[in-house]
């Protein structure tokens, strides 16, 4: 783990070439109190990514983490795609939480 500060200068821990930050300090500038991310590429979420489908709160676990279905993004354009790949990721993951939950946006 590699810890930065939201302006995504370095602190503590060994960087990989394969760091990415980007998407998930745009979440943490854009969400009040948010205090940790989940990010996985498992193969059940990537199932679920890939058939375009939010993952549904199908048991006690999953409620004590998060209210609700877990969203999918729409797919990311392709401007988004070539600018900032890990930007355009984090701005299309707000936009969606947003549109599904305004009011439930401030975490």
């Amino acid at each position: 783990m590699v810890v930065v500060d939201l302006d995504g200068k370095g602190g503590r821990g060994k960087p990989a070439a394969f760091l990415r930050y980007q998407d998930h300090l745009v979440l943490y500038r854009s969400f009040e109190g948010i205090r940790g991310i989940c990010h996985t590429h498992s193969a059940h979420a990537v199932a679920w990514a890939q058939a375009r489908r939010g993952i549904p709160c199908l048991g006690t676990t999953h409620a004590d983490q998060t209210a609700g279905e877990i969203p999918c993004t729409a797919m990311i354009s392709a401007e988004a795609l070539a600018k900032d790949y890990e930007l355009g990721t984090g701005e299309l993951i707000v936009e969606t939480f947003k549109a599904r939950s305004p009011s439930r946006c401030r975490w």
